[in-house]
């Protein structure tokens, strides 16, 4: 169910000038499979990105696209819900 939405990674762009977070991606840097439990991890260097996770034509997606800062020696959390629209 989870692998169905893949996350992306990507650098911020600060040179976007826009008011939403999804026009700010740069680069892609890396993309990523949940789990069988939606559980996913990564190793970046310090800087900030921007997470976005992949729609599909059913269910939905909160907390994504999201602004990270990733700190050197420091485990960052970030929290999706994903509604897989299966009852």
């Amino acid at each position: 169910m989870y692998a169905a939405h893949p996350v992306s990674i990507y650098e911020e762009n600060p040179a976007a000038a826009c008011p939403s977070i999804g026009c700010k991606k740069g680069r892609l840097v890396s993309t990523l499979i949940p789990d069988a439990q939606g559980a996913f991890n990564v190793t970046l260097p310090e800087a900030q990105y921007v997470m976005d996770v992949a729609q599909q034509s059913i269910g939905s997606v909160q907390g994504a696209p999201a602004e990270i800062g990733i700190m050197a020696g420091r485990i960052t959390t970030v929290s999706i819900n994903i509604d897989t629209g299966i009852r």
